[in-house]
């Protein structure tokens, strides 16, 4: 493990710590430090961590699939099957309106034949 010396920001002595230390102190002030990083990154290092042809050749082949008429057939058949369908919030309200229809059909039924059978006595 690298050894990294620094000195310390508060009293000037020399830091010691590890590379992969996320923190350390003076052993003078006693004053306790986070470790920022550098990013060493470049793009020989990307490329090392990705295959970039392979991710090239990836991406080619889902625009190829974007653009093929079975991808927007498939599509259009999807939109057509949810444009028939109904959303549930308002299937409920035609439901609850129906049922207050009936209701009302109904009590003015009642009220007919009450008022029919009520007159005639």
């Amino acid at each position: 493990m690298k050894l990294i010396e620094k000195k310390c920001p508060n009293c000037g002595a020399n830091l010691e710590f590890k590379e992969t230390d996320k923190s350390c102190s003076c052993s003078y002030c006693h004053r306790s430090f986070e470790i920022e990083r550098e990013s060493n990154l470049d793009t020989d290092d990307i490329s090392k961590q990705f295959n970039l042809s392979e991710l090239k050749e990836k991406l080619k082949q889902a625009k190829e699939l974007l653009n093929s008429d079975e991808y927007k057939d498939t599509m259009k058949a999807a939109q057509k099957a949810l444009s028939n369908v109904t959303p549930l919030p308002l299937r409920i309200i035609e439901w609850v309106i129906g049922t207050i229809i009936i209701i009302g059909f109904i009590a003015i039924f009642i009220f007919i034949v009450y008022q029919i059978f009520t007159s005639t006595k």
